[in-house]
């Protein structure tokens, strides 16, 4: 008897843009490492892929596009 491996992905309700409604989201297996804490969801409808629970505050947005330390960011 042949064994086979079979990955069970995440899957969740959220509101697509593009599909303009709820639909059923996937959770890809992560690249990351982050496990099932991973903020990448893709809408199976459409594709679309979204951010879930994660956000970058602006000092990092400015240090990570290579903005000079002693600028103030507003």
């Amino acid at each position: 008897m042949q064994s086979s491996i079979v990955t069970v992905a995440s899957t969740t309700k959220l509101g697509c843009r593009n599909c303009a409604r709820w639909t059923e989201f996937e959770q890809p297996p992560c690249r990351d490492g982050h496990g099932p804490d991973c903020p990448e969801w893709y809408c199976t409808e459409c594709g679309a892929a979204t951010l879930v629970g994660w956000s970058m505050d602006r000092r990092e947005l400015h240090r990570r596009a290579g903005g000079s330390r002693n600028r103030a960011v507003a």
